[in-house]
């Protein structure tokens, strides 16, 4: 309960993180639904290379500014 508290309070104190994590959630929806449709694969595939984006966008930000301040 306290870890969850913990990160309630980190994407409240980072708004950058809480858009990313809705931008990486739209982008995979977005991509994986078009390919499960079976319209237009390429732009699916397409889609779903660029979801490859926003994921390391978020590790990095993880990394550089989350991870810190659970650890301190």
């Amino acid at each position: 309960m306290l870890q969850r508290d913990r990160l309630f309070e980190i994407f409240r104190s980072h708004p950058t993180l809480s858009l990313l994590v809705i931008l990486e959630t739209l982008t995979v929806v977005g991509a994986y639904t078009v390919s499960a449709l079976g319209f237009y694969a390429i732009a699916g595939i397409l889609g779903a290379y660029a979801a490859v984006i926003p994921v390391f966008l978020l590790l990095v930000l993880l990394y550089l500014r989350v991870l810190p301040i659970i650890a301190s």
